[in-house]
C-alpha cells in the first residue's frame, strides 16, 4: 500500500457527499465507538452543522463540524476521520496541558475560502475544503491546529523568543502533532516526519529536540513541557522575553526538579546530538511500521509516564 493510497474505515460504506435533506442518513456515519464510548451525534441540518458530544475520562467534550463554508472536496469518510482525530487526540491534550479557560466545546470549519491549509484561534479550527482533497491523508494536520486551541493565549512578550520570532508557538503545535498523531501515527508518520540536526539545526527550530527533551527528562512529578506552558501563561515581568534566553530563569523554572536542572538550552543541545534519537529517521513507509525512531526510543509511549489514564479511555490503543 503506497502513503497515498486512503485508509477507509473498515465494513463501512460512505456516500459521496451529505446529505443534509435528510439527516438520518448522517447520524449512522458518525459512529465513533471505535474511539469512545458514549459520543452522540447530532445532525443541524440547516447550519449544515454536525454536533458530537462525549464525555471523556470525566471531562465533556463537544465538537461542531461546520460544512456551511464547504464545496463539497472533502470527503464523508475523511469528514468522520477527522471527527475521530479530535476525540482521540484533543482529550489527551487537554488532561496534560489544560487550563480553566482550555475550551471543551470546539468548532472545525471545512471552508472553500481564501486561505491555505489550516489555522486556529479561539475554539475554532478551520482548515481549507480542498487540502484533504489534494493530501487526502494528512489528517494530522488537525492535530497541530487543536493543538494551538490546547495552548491558548501565548502573549508575545512573555513567550521564548528567538529574534523577532516566538518560535515555541509552532514547535508546541508540532510537538503535539507527534506525540499525539491519530492512532499512535497511523496517518502522521508516511507523511510528515520529524526533522534532524541537519535541516532544523538548533534548539530553537528544532520540533525532534523537544521531543527528545521531554522523553529524557520528563518524569510523572515533573513534566517539562507543561511546565513550559504555564510559565509561559503566568505572563508576569518574572517571566518576561529576557527570562526565555538560553540560560534564563524562564528555563530554570521549567527544568527544576528534572535531571535538566542547572543545564541551559545549549547544553542540553550539544546532548541531544550526541543521541541516536537527532538522527534515526521518524518515517515508515507503509501505514503501521514502527519507524527507526520509535525502535530505538518509544516516544509516544512517554505520554503514559504523564498521564496513565489514555491507555484506559481510548479504546483504540
Amino acid at each position: 500500500m503506497t502513503p497515498n493510497t486512503p485508509i477507509l474505515p473498515p465494513n463501512q460504506c460512505f456516500p459521496e457527499a451529505l446529505d443534509f435533506s435528510a439527516p438520518d442518513s448522517i447520524l449512522p456515519l458518525f459512529d465513533l465507538s471505535e474511539i469512545a464510548d458514549g459520543i452522540t451525534a447530532t445532525v443541524l441540518a440547516d447550519a449544515k452543522q454536525i454536533r458530537l458530544a462525549g464525555t471523556v475520562n470525566h471531562t465533556d467534550f463537544t465538537l461542531t463540524v461546520d460544512l456551511s463554508g464547504a464545496a463539497g472536496h472533502t470527503k464523508p469518510w475523511q469528514i468522520v476521520t477527522a471527527a475521530k482525530l479530535f476525540f482521540y487526540c484533543y482529550p489527551q491534550m487537554y488532561a496534560r496541558f489544560g487550563r480553566s479557560d482550555t475550551p471543551r466545546d470546539v468548532i472545525l470549519l471545512i471552508e472553500d475560502f481564501d486561505y491555505e491549509i489550516a489555522c486556529a484561534w479561539e475554539n475554532k479550527v478551520h482548515i481549507h475544503d480542498r487540502w484533504l482533497e489534494q493530501c487526502p491523508e494528512d489528517f494530522d494536520c488537525l492535530t497541530h491546529e487543536f493543538a494551538h486551541t490546547i495552548q491558548g493565549d501565548w502573549q508575545d512578550g512573555y513567550m521564548p523568543q528567538q529574534e523577532d520570532d516566538t518560535y515555541m508557538v509552532e514547535r508546541f503545535a508540532d510537538f503535539c502533532r507527534y506525540l499525539y498523531a491519530y492512532k499512535g501515527g497511523l496517518f502522521n508518520d508516511c507523511g510528515w516526519e520529524l526533522q534532524t540536526p541537519e535541516e532544523e539545526d538548533n534548539p530553537f527550530d528544532s520540533v525532534r529536540f523537544w521531543v527528545w527533551l521531554d522523553y529524557t527528562y520528563s518524569t510523572t512529578h515533573r513534566d517539562i513541557i507543561r511546565e513550559m506552558n504555564e510559565c509561559i501563561h503566568q505572563c508576569s515581568e518574572e517571566y518576561n522575553a529576557a527570562a526565555w534566553m538560553p540560560d534564563g530563569s524562564a528555563w530554570q523554572a521549567v527544568f527544576a526538579g528534572t535531571g535538566a536542572q542547572g543545564k541551559d538550552l545549549f547544553a542540553l543541545w550539544e546532548e541531544y546530538l550526541a543521541s541516536d534519537s537527532a538522527y534515526l529517521s521518524s518515517g515508515v513507509e507503509h501505514k503501521g511500521d514502527v519507524s527507526p525512531l520509535l525502535q530505538a526510543a518509544p516516544l509516544r509511549g512517554a505520554i503514559h509516564r504523564h498521564y496513565s489514564a489514555a491507555r484506559t479511555y481510548l479504546n483504540c490503543e
